[in-house]
């Protein structure tokens, strides 16, 4: 989907979670991120979990 057309919620989970993927400055710090399952749905957490 595209970003403008997403809601303002969805927006600013897009947004935050782009921002902490451009603060990892290793592969490992990125693959050790963890979403909090409270602030981006379990859906997205479990997905991330896995890899």
């Amino acid at each position: 989907m595209h970003f403008l057309k997403l809601s303002t919620e969805e927006k600013t989970k897009n947004l935050e979670l782009a921002k902490a993927v451009l603060q990892a400055e290793t592969n490992k710090q990125l693959k050790d991120y963890r979403i909090p399952a409270e602030k981006y749905g379990m859906r997205i957490y479990k997905s991330v979990r896995k890899n």
